[in-house]
């Protein structure tokens, strides 16, 4: 659009997952998505370079999501001093607000409004997924769920005679691609990525965070939330969403930012005022952000895309991962999770003089003792490579 070549853009987005799912239950198929109307092929399709898991991961259990950001959380709340209680009630109060605001979203998907106690601690209903994260404590993608916006230039929406009121601008997108696997993180409950990629945005928006108005941060679990809020310098008891995040508000798995995108264009029209908001994107574990900021007024500066990935990895620290480690260390961050017949798996990400690894164990009662308190630092021994047990 800015080199000329268009002038209009219909960017589109949706899932059907809870119509699968309701097809499945009852023995039926859904219909064939439509055929594109031309057979012409895309004019650019846009795929990963690589791969955002590690061989380790793969390996080790640690592939599902909900593994990985609980393993985040409990470094975040080791970071934070905070006791497993004192820290559950504390997602259980975020997501609680959160609740609040799907139930009274346009588009939220529940609209329970759900009180924090029964999000952030298990009961029949809300089993425990990956600890500290039972049901309610993460995305919820089963839902039907769609998204547009049209984007244009001001002299195609003049000429077309669209009124001014409902216009909303992009002023600055900034997204690092660099992909750095959890396990080589050296600080965990961290993502350097995230604060490079919302401090150039404003940078280019000419504005500064406390500007801001409205905000929507990817919601997938908790520790996104908390993390990127924290590298952005936003504080964790403002509204951080707009539709409700992703466990009630609803969780697309491939269109939750655009779901995002398409409610802050709606609140900026609401407001008679300048205003300025902020809506974010994660993909990956906490692995590739973006940052996009909006306006309710024309912009004083054209719009800026950029991409700061080289610097994301100069800025991110690491360490090296070896999957034959053996020998003693300690714990960097940790979950615990239950299967259906009671059974615990526990996995960790453990440090050996200076080297990572990923662990697992069966032991039930090791389980239970990284449920009850928090074990990063706690001292480990790997015999095997990818078991432990306490030291």
């Amino acid at each position: 659009m800015r080199s000329g070549a268009i002038d209009v853009a219909i960017v589109v987005g949706g899932e059907n997952r809870w119509s699968g799912v309701v097809a499945g239950k009852a023995g039926a198929d859904l219909p064939e998505a439509p055929a594109l109307a031309s057979a012409a092929e895309p004019d650019e399709v846009i795929a990963p370079r690589e791969m955002v898991i590690s061989q380790i991961e793969i390996d080790r259990n640690l592939t599902t999501a909900a593994h990985q950001y609980a393993i985040i959380e409990s470094a975040l709340r080791h970071h934070l001093g905070r006791s497993t209680g004192a820290h559950q009630r504390e997602l259980g109060e975020l997501w609680a607000r959160f609740a609040e605001i799907a139930a009274e979203a346009p588009a939220g998907w529940d609209a329970r409004a759900m009180k924090s106690d029964e999000i952030a601690f298990p009961s029949e209903s809300n089993r425990m997924i990956a600890a500290p994260y039972p049901k309610w404590l993460i995305s919820q993608w089963n839902v039907d769920q769609a998204a547009a916006l049209i984007f244009t230039t001001v002299g195609t929406a003049s000429r077309l005679g669209l009124d001014e009121s409902t216009w909303v601008f992009p002023l600055a997108m900034v997204e690092s691609n660099a992909v750095i696997p959890l396990p080589e993180r050296a600080d965990v409950h961290r993502w350097p990525a995230s604060q490079l990629v919302s401090k150039a945005a404003l940078e280019a928006s000419e504005i500064s965070i406390d500007e801001i108005g409205p905000v929507d941060l990817y919601s997938c679990f908790p520790s996104a939330v908390e993390v990127q809020a924290r590298e952005i310098g936003l504080p964790i008891d403002r509204d951080l969403t707009l539709t409700g995040g992703m466990t009630f508000g609803g969780g697309p798995f491939n269109n939750y930012a655009l779901q995002g995108a398409a409610a802050m264009v709606r609140k900026l029209r609401e407001s008679p005022d300048p205003t300025f908001g902020l809506t974010s994107a994660v993909s990956g574990l906490l692995t590739k952000p973006a940052v996009t900021v909006w306006s309710n007024r024309e912009p004083r500066t054209p719009f800026v895309s950029l991409d700061v990935s080289a610097q994301a990895e100069e800025a991110t620290a690491r360490r090296p991962v070896n999957p034959d480690l053996t020998g003693a260390g300690v714990v960097v961050g940790a979950t615990v999770i239950p299967g259906r017949g009671g059974e615990l798996t526990t996995v960790a990400l453990v440090e050996v003089e200076g080297i990572r690894t990923v662990v697992q164990s069966q032991d039930h009662a090791l389980g239970e003792t990284f449920m009850s308190a928090d074990p990063v630092g706690l001292a480990i021994i790997i015999g095997d490579p990818g078991e432990f047990t306490l030291a």
